[in-house]
């Protein structure tokens, strides 16, 4: 069960309380937990664009989707989609493309 809070808590920006010490062993630990913790994610989300998009149309309903996802990600992974494609498309060299995608 700490595993999965420490994934939680590593993933989202939703406070959770988790009794003692957190040390590098618990976040190797709790990697095994992100898929579970990105289906709960990703269930939410789900659920909140259903009962949005029944009252606005599908464009508000994308955009509201993202920011909830923002909010609750801190956007660590629109980050990471973000430099992936500052990598590929940006027109520097080889190195520097590598740098920016690490």
């Amino acid at each position: 069960m700490k595993a999965w809070l420490v994934a939680w808590q590593f993933l989202t920006r939703l406070p959770l309380t988790i009794r003692g010490h957190v040390d590098e062993s618990d976040l190797a630990a709790s990697v095994s937990c992100f898929p579970a913790v990105g289906a709960v994610l990703g269930a939410i989300l789900y659920l909140c664009g259903w009962q949005v998009s029944r009252f606005l149309p599908p464009l508000t309903t994308g955009l509201l989707l993202v920011a909830l996802q923002i909010l609750v990600t801190g956007g660590l992974h629109l980050d990471g989609i973000c430099d992936l494609s500052d990598g590929w498309y940006g027109s520097r060299d080889k190195e520097r493309r590598l740098e920016i995608m690490k």
